[in-house]
């Protein structure tokens, strides 16, 4: 018998002669390699075949512990697939490992119910930079739907937030909802149901909300307090408000910057607003396309703006809601360039915006609203009337109730009925 020892065979305490011994070493090599495959090969298949069966026997029983444990065991770079299914939780879902990957089959096949969940604020919290969530449904959620807060590089793409059968009072506030983020993109979504936005972008820095679907919410899209948000391709329609874009006072990020609305059909928002009456929503009412208050530098292009009872887009400051403003903003005014407006209901009345001291609400029926004002800081103490682009009575500005009146906004390029 031989044995291998620091690359030579020894038979019986004679060494071989040198062809012998190499080829002997190529030999005994080649059989040790050829048993690693083998095993490595056997360790591979059977774990393989365990994952594969573990994954077909997940039933809706175990399907939340089956998701916590791959949440809880997940490391960096990791993708966690979800089969296809209506599953029900009762608990909410946490990603904070970087770079991971939660993908359903597609927001039709892979739903998660969470109307049996019983507390949390949120049904899927993002809290990590890089995670991705993808093709799934979020189904009644208790709270809120898919928060992701203080992460950067968030990516949302075919998820679904809808609540279904959960009473209005009882709904969350908010479908996807990014806060102090950056560089976020939310694509080929849908929410309906909320009882503040369908879409929220919070305090961020840089992002892309494109070709998503939002209906049945108080507000569609609620761009807030946030820098270089692109909005565009969005179907937003049968909302309170399509749109929303403010630099809401008091919150840690003061301002909202160089946003983008833009290629968007905003239609038919004429919902009843069914905000709760302390919420900030309450007080924009209903039937209004496009709101922009008090955020600065807002390119509002190429949009459809179609059939809405009070207005297709109204522009204000937060003086005109009674709110005071602690960081005035001087260049409130937007750029409108090229946006197609239809199918407005005029008031019949048309003198009320004749008179002196009328608020914006007046004005309902015009097609396009400013209260007047440019910037928080005031210019006169006189209240005057400030038409805008008033040529065919399509887009008209009421008086400024809080007797401070500012320069006239860009608006030859928005066309009318």
């Amino acid at each position: 018998m031989g044995r291998i020892m620091l690359g030579r065979t020894v038979r019986r305490g004679r060494e071989q002669s040198t062809p012998v011994r190499k080829r002997a070493v190529r030999i005994a090599t080649a059989r040790i390699a050829t048993g690693v495959a083998l095993l490595v090969s056997s360790a591979l298949s059977s774990n393989g075949a365990a994952m594969e069966a573990k994954a077909h026997e997940v039933s809706a029983e175990g399907f939340e512990e089956y998701v916590q444990e791959r949440i809880a065991r997940a490391r960096p770079g990791d993708v966690i697939e979800l089969p296809a299914g209506k599953f029900t939780l009762e608990r909410p879902l946490t990603l904070t490992t970087r770079d991971l990957v939660l993908r359903g089959q597609g927001s039709s096949r892979t739903r998660l119910d969470f109307s049996r969940q019983e507390s949390g604020a949120q049904s899927l919290l993002v809290m990590g930079a890089g995670i991705a969530v993808e093709g799934l449904a979020i189904v009644d959620p208790l709270a809120d739907g898919l928060v992701a807060r203080n992460s950067g590089r968030i990516t949302v793409s075919d998820v679904s937030v809808e609540w279904i059968t959960r009473e209005i009072s009882t709904r969350g506030g908010y479908g996807i909802y990014p806060i102090n983020c950056s560089d976020v993109t939310i694509e080929r979504s849908f929410v309906q149901g909320a009882r503040e936005a369908g879409i929220y972008v919070g305090q961020t820095l840089r992002g892309m909300v494109r070709d998503n679907r939002v209906e049945k919410n108080v507000v569609g899209i609620d761009i807030e307090n946030s820098h270089e948000i692109q909005v565009e391709g969005n179907q937003v329609r049968d909302n309170s408000v399509g749109i929303v874009v403010s630099a809401r006072p008091n919150l840690f990020q003061p301002r909202s910057h160089g946003n983008r609305i833009g290629d968007n059909r905003i239609a038919g928002n004429n919902r009843e607003n069914f905000a709760e009456k302390t919420s900030h929503l309450a007080v924009l009412g209903d039937g209004r396309g496009l709101m922009v208050i008090s955020s600065s530098k807002t390119v509002i292009e190429g949009n459809r703006f179609e059939e809405h009872r009070s207005s297709h887009a109204v522009f204000l400051n937060y003086l005109s809601l009674g709110l005071r403003i602690s960081q005035p903003d001087p260049y409130f005014m937007p750029d409108l360039i090229d946006n197609r407006l239809s199918g407005n209901s005029f008031i019949e009345d048309r003198s009320i915006v004749q008179k002196r001291g009328e608020t914006w609400r007046d004005a309902s029926g015009w097609a396009v609203v400013w209260d007047g004002i440019s910037s928080a800081f005031p210019r006169s103490a006189a209240s005057m009337p400030v038409p805008v682009c008033s040529a065919d009575r399509s887009v008209f500005s009421v008086f400024d109730a809080t007797r401070m009146s500012g320069s006239i906004p860009r608006c030859a390029a928005v066309k009318g009925k």
